[in-house]
């Protein structure tokens, strides 16, 4: 599991390089081992608490973004 972990951080850190020319491209991430080989990461079935959190975060988005566009003076 630590090795996992270890090699996801590797590439979001290679992903979220500032300097654009040192940012990882699309393609390598796409090849990376990380996602390539199903032994770097197990398919596991997501915990019904987990899936319950990402409906809540992804409704809350939703309103979110269309509050946005409503002017301040109007609130």
């Amino acid at each position: 599991m630590a090795i996992y972990i270890r090699k996801c951080k590797i590439l979001d850190k290679k992903r979220l390089e500032r300097r654009p020319e040192q940012r990882i491209t699309a393609h390598r991430v796409l090849c990376h081992p990380w996602i390539v080989d199903d032994r770097v990461a197990p398919y596991k079935p997501l915990d019904s608490a987990v899936i319950s959190r990402l409906k809540h975060f992804s409704t809350t988005m939703k309103l979110e973004k269309m509050a946005l566009p409503i002017p301040f003076n109007i609130m």
